[in-house]
């Protein structure tokens, strides 16, 4: 059962934070009670409607990008030069979700943070202030088996979120920026089930094992 979720104001900031952010980008990352963090991530609307989430310090050479003509991906910008190892710069592409019949709402993106995959330590984080003094919230982390969710939602301009059961808030808005004249994006913190989430986790390592000792048997020896 939930118990719950909180925030903490980023107290490096030279300016007061107040929820929902309205004015982007939106820089958060998600904290447990221990002080192990997640990466540094930030969401950001350009003026044409196109929507990017990125890491801000580990994997600054990817990104997800929502465009407001309906054409979503995730994987390298352009300009790092770099590709997938099966060539092309997209690990995944999609067509954004459209709106069911009477719905104003349609999820377009979760990053899910299992409390046990946050490992980044506050001397780690205090090595790197020009990225983690600009985060502006960090997420109180759920404990396992519920996870921390952050949802990207695209919504009409005039739908709106209510955000407590039961007194206690389930989830909140990080933010709600303006995307088109009709449209705004809700970028959401939520609890909810990890699922099988560290099982595929260590499948992917395996397999990713698996590739570099196969390609370490094809270098020359000596090499």
């Amino acid at each position: 059962m939930s118990k719950g979720m909180a925030y903490h104001k980023n107290l490096n900031l030279r300016y007061d934070v107040t929820l929902p952010i309205r004015d982007g980008p939106v820089r958060f990352g998600v904290l447990d009670k221990n002080g192990l963090s997640s990466n540094a991530w930030g969401v950001y609307v350009e003026s044409s409607g196109d929507i990017y989430l990125v890491c801000r310090d580990h994997m600054k050479e990817t990104k997800v990008s929502l465009h407001q003509s309906g054409k979503q991906h995730f994987g390298f910008p352009s300009e790092s030069g770099l590709e997938t190892a099966e060539g092309g710069r997209f690990w995944d592409e999609w067509s954004e979700p459209q709106f069911q019949k009477g719905s104003k709402v349609v999820p377009s993106y979760s990053l899910l943070f299992p409390s046990w995959a946050l490992g980044l330590t506050k001397a780690v984080r205090d090595a790197n202030p020009k990225v983690w003094n600009k985060n502006q919230v960090f997420v109180e982390a759920a404990e396992s088996p519920e996870a921390t969710i952050v949802s990207l939602v695209i919504t009409d301009s005039d739908a709106e979120f209510a955000f407590k059961t039961n007194g206690e808030v389930q989830s909140f808005p990080l933010a709600v920026l303006p995307v088109r004249a009709d449209r705004k994006l809700w970028v959401i913190a939520r609890q909810g089930p990890e699922g099988n989430m560290k099982e595929l986790a260590a499948h992917g390592i395996l397999g990713i094992n698996a590739d570099r000792v196969a390609k370490l048997r094809d270098v020359p020896s000596g090499h």
